[in-house]
């Protein structure tokens, strides 16, 4: 067991932490300390993100009108170069 000073960001001690480091080899204890940190932290966020499902996303039904064809351009004869034009 060893105890951890918890210091805030004016260096000012707020608290202590123990950790279990029997379990651990003298080269691997940082790491031990770390992840242990780590859990700490991540226990402590809020976690309110949040994101929108399909239902809530603005838009996205159904088309409104038809995709505009290739074909229709081609067809028009009194515009040159699109077909033949009849004089």
């Amino acid at each position: 067991m060893v105890d951890c000073v918890i210091k805030n960001w004016q260096g000012e001690e707020v608290g202590q932490a123990t950790l279990n480091l029997r379990v651990a080899k003298e080269e691997s204890a940082a790491h031990v300390v770390h992840r242990s940190l780590r859990l700490q932290m991540a226990n402590n966020r809020q976690g309110t993100a949040s994101t929108k499902t399909r239902s809530e996303v603005r838009g996205g039904g159904r088309k409104p009108w038809r995709q505009k064809e290739q074909v229709e351009q081609e067809q028009v004869p009194s515009v040159p170069l699109y077909g033949v034009v009849v004089v």
